[in-house]
């Protein structure tokens, strides 16, 4: 396994879920995930279960102790450091707990889960277990720490990041980006090809003329 490759489809994956937030003052409102955002662009503190998140779903306090609280605002170059060392953090938690070796996606899925809900959440249902025995994930992984931490209700929007989770642990992962990357191959070949005759059509034109 590369750990460092794992964290790199870790990071890729777990952005789709924390989004870059808030625009908002008050409430969770990310930013654009189509649109490109400058490292100077500003996120503001949003509720967050028992207290507050911001940027990268970085939860109560930054890396340096500074308590994350309402009104509280950082830019996204500091945002994505402190997803950075989340994730090295996080990676230093888990992988001395695995009895066995993962695929780079099998780890990077165990990591989006504690990123999200802290690495003790991998014992809840005994996914810790199944991870180490080698047994079936897919059932378990939608039963790990879906509720809020505010009131207990179950989050939807939670289980669907565990099915995910589940989709990335079984492989899923790499089929969808191989294609996604072929299908980009293959368009910008396409592009290219029709591209130079259409070059090639306004030159013989253009010598008819002559």
């Amino acid at each position: 396994m590369n750990r460092e490759n794992a964290i790199r489809i870790a990071k890729e994956h777990l952005k789709k879920y924390e989004g870059f937030s808030s625009k908002s003052t008050d409430k969770n409102v990310p930013y654009s995930s189509v649109l490109p955002i400058s490292d100077n662009a500003i996120v503001y503190a949003y509720p967050d279960g028992k207290g507050y998140s911001i940027g990268w779903g970085t939860y109560d306090r930054l890396s340096d102790g500074t308590k994350v609280s309402k009104g509280f605002s950082i830019n996204k170059k500091r945002a994505d450091y402190e997803l950075d060392v989340k994730l090295a953090k996080i990676d230093k938690e888990v992988f001395p707990q695995l009895k066995r070796v993962l695929t780079d996606t099998q780890y990077a899925a165990l990591l989006d889960t504690s990123y999200n809900a802290g690495s003790g959440a991998l014992k809840y249902k005994g996914l810790l277990d199944a991870v180490n025995t080698g047994k079936d994930t897919t059932n378990i992984f939608p039963k790990v720490a879906i509720t809020d931490s505010k009131d207990g209700k179950v989050l939807p929007f939670l289980i669907k990041r565990r099915e995910d989770a589940a989709k990335l642990y079984n492989g899923f992962y790499d089929q969808y980006y191989k294609i996604k990357k072929v299908v980009s191959e293959n368009k910008g070949k396409i592009g290219i090809g029709i591209g130079l005759v259409l070059i090639s059509l306004s030159l013989y034109l253009y010598s008819k003329k002559k």
